[in-house]
Formats: C-alpha cells, sequence, structure tokens
C-alpha cells in the first residue's frame, strides 16, 4: 500500500471489479482505447494485474480516496517486454485510468509522481516512460515524467 496526501494506491479486491468494469465500458474514458471493454475483459485485466501486484509486489494498484475509502480507478507500473513491438522496450511504463467524474483533481498527478518515485528508488528503474495518444491533449501535461 502506498499512501498519499489525498490517495491511497493499494491490491484490488473483488468489490473493486465491478466499478472497474463500469470505468472499462465508459466511453469518455475510453475514447482513446481500440474499443470499450466488456465485463468479462475488464475482470480478466484485473485479475491479471493483482496477480501481478501478488507475486512482484507493484503494478498497477488501485486508486482509493483518503476521504471515503472510494475505489475511483488505477495509477501505476506496467513492464513493458521487448517482445511488445513498443520503442525503447524493455521500459517501465506509468499509467493510470481514473472515473471521468474524478479527472481534474490532481489525482493523476499525484499518484504518477509518486510511482515513478517508487519505479526510481525501489526498483531502480533508469527511466520510466509513459504514453498517450497525440489526440489525447488532457494528459499532454505529463511530458514533465522524465524529470521527476
Amino acid at each position: 500500500m502506498i499512501e498519499m496526501e489525498r490517495l491511497i494506491l493499494r491490491q484490488w479486491r473483488d468489490e473493486d471489479y465491478p466499478i472497474f468494469a463500469q470505468l472499462n465500458a465508459d466511453p469518455t474514458v475510453m475514447r482513446y482505447f481500440p474499443e470499450l471493454m466488456t465485463q468479462e475483459q475488464s475482470d480478466a485485466q484485473a485479475g491479471r494485474i493483482s496477480k501481478h501486484i501478488a507475486k512482484k509486489g507493484w503494478g498497477f494498484w488501485t486508486v482509493e480516496l483518503k476521504s471515503s475509502g472510494e475505489f475511483i480507478g488505477f495509477i501505476g507500473l506496467h513492464k513493458q517486454q521487448e517482445e511488445s513491438g513498443i520503442p525503447h522496450a524493455p521500459l517501465i511504463e506509468a499509467g493510470w485510468r481514473l472515473q471521468a467524474r474524478h479527472w481534474g483533481n490532481g489525482y493523476a498527478t499525484e499518484g504518477a509522481k509518486r510511482v515513478i518515485r517508487y519505479a526510481f528508488e525501489q526498483l531502480e528503474a533508469p527511466e520510466v516512460y509513459a504514453y498517450t495518444p497525440l489526440q489525447h491533449m488532457a494528459s499532454h501535461g505529463f511530458t514533465w515524467l522524465h524529470s521527476v
């Protein structure tokens, strides 16, 4: 578990899965993804993420608001393998996906800064990458990530 000023990053719980499925079926949240996810696809993804955290101790942690305990999405790290086809792989990627109603509150920034610090300090990663489509202008403010 990682605690910050307003957020807690933690391992996944069964009760997170239905909310995560709603998030993954939201056209606003998934606008820049190839497609919306079904409940089954979402549950499978959450299961893989949870297993990775259980095995490695890090990954795409769930984001919980400290003030209410509400699950609002995930923020964390993922290792992209060389065969992923992503430039510079293998690499550690910082990523996040939050419910649209929680956008604009600085939660992604707060969480991303903390997980990047974790990558450098705990995982001794030489670099951390974050990717976003060119059309996703709201995430372009994260170009500072390389210098944290």
